[in-house]
């Protein structure tokens, strides 16, 4: 497994959920809880030419818990789309929690972002999805 993506709406338990799985898996795979929101902006707080070491962690992370993706602001400077990307190429374990469908992704971030959160990941929809928002 080097995908799980939680979808469900706010204040089901996607985060919490998130945090269960990663105590599950014990400390053999140390795990990085991060915000969409935190992530999103890392890189406004950088000089030009560094990147942000909270990006660096991100992207390197033995586990990465990316906790409600689609709730921070679209800039050109988030490295969301950058994390993912990276960690899907790297096939390294990602759990990702979202208020959004595979169309809401898509819609949002692109084609590309989306099959990358979505296919052939454990896909778990906690409650009802807000679909394609």
């Amino acid at each position: 497994m080097d995908r799980t993506t939680l979808c469900g709406q706010s204040g089901v338990g996607k985060t919490v959920l998130s945090v269960a799985i990663v105590m599950a898996i014990g400390p053999e795979l140390p795990g990085l809880f991060v915000s969409a929101i935190d992530l999103g902006v890392a890189r406004a707080h950088e000089r030009l030419g560094r990147e942000a070491p909270l990006v660096e962690r991100a992207m390197g992370a033995p586990l990465l818990v990316l906790d409600d993706l689609g709730a921070e602001q679209l800039t050109a400077l988030s490295a969301v789309g950058d994390v993912i990307h990276k960690r899907h190429a790297g096939m390294m374990p990602t759990i990702i929690s979202t208020g959004f469908a595979e169309q809401g992704i898509a819609a949002r971030y692109g084609d590309g972002i989306a099959r990358r959160v979505f296919e052939g990941a454990v896909v778990i929809r906690v409650g009802a999805s807000r679909g394609a928002r």
